[in-house]
């Protein structure tokens, strides 16, 4: 679950990042942000829903819409964007039970 948290705080980052980088393309983070926030919160009060996963569609379009869509070297925002994907990219796997032991290891016997 603490992952699920992980991604809220970096959905949270992304929503304030276009104020503090002073974006002028903002509602590509802003709504990127919206949906990493909702799809971590729906995985979190549904455990066994795997809505996290989306997370990584998302991630993914983020980090390609930033690189390709600035001239290199990228200016913060994109920089800042490309990050964020790539830390939300290495989350979305971790299952929300992650913290249990394997399913063998608890019921020995």
């Amino acid at each position: 679950m603490w992952a699920r948290w992980l991604e809220v705080a970096l959905g949270a980052w992304l929503l304030a990042s276009p104020w503090i980088f002073q974006s002028p393309r903002q509602w590509t983070t802003t709504l990127a942000a919206a949906a990493v926030i909702t799809l971590a919160a729906i995985s979190c009060m549904k455990p066994k829903l795997p809505a996290h996963l989306l997370t990584g569609a998302i991630a993914l379009a983020l980090g390609a819409n930033a690189y390709f869509t600035h001239p290199r070297p990228g200016p913060p925002e994109a920089q800042n964007d490309i990050v964020v994907s790539l830390l939300l990219l290495t989350t979305f796997l971790i299952p929300n039970q992650a913290f249990r032991p394997p399913r063998p290891w608890r019921n020995p016997g």
